[in-house]
């Protein structure tokens, strides 16, 4: 087609067929890259620290021990927002979720293989 306004909207409505679309100008056509999978059985020990103190009264769970490389700890953050249901962040090499989840990553560690996890609730005020 040669006007790039109405093939746009010819793909939305999904009037176009299949071979008559094409990627725009300068872009490649997308390919998922493979999740780099972490090894958990190497990780002898994480801590994971409820938090309230310096979060603006909020709680979160703070996963120490984690000795990957930072785009690891990026992608296991995101699995972990999924896997949890919440926010989760990286700060240096720590991943910060939002909530009190001790239990619930404990569970999910172990399970993924790590020989030992810690819950410390002291950090912070309590409920």
């Amino acid at each position: 087609m040669e006007h790039p306004l109405l093939e746009d909207l010819f793909k939305a409505r999904g009037l176009l067929p299949a071979g008559l679309i094409r990627p725009p100008e300068g872009e490649l056509p997308r390919q998922e890259k493979p999740l780099r999978q972490p090894d958990y059985s190497k990780v002898d020990r994480i801590v994971l620290r409820y938090e309230r103190k310096g979060h603006g009264g909020k709680a979160v769970t703070r996963v120490e021990g984690l000795s990957f490389a930072e785009g690891v700890l990026e992608e296991l953050a995101r699995e972990l927002k999924k896997a949890m249901g919440c926010g989760a962040w990286v700060e240096g090499n720590e991943i910060l979720l939002q909530g009190d989840l001790s239990e619930r990553l404990q569970a999910w560690f172990q399970k993924k293989g790590v020989k030992r996890v810690v819950i410390s609730k002291t950090g912070g005020f309590s409920k």
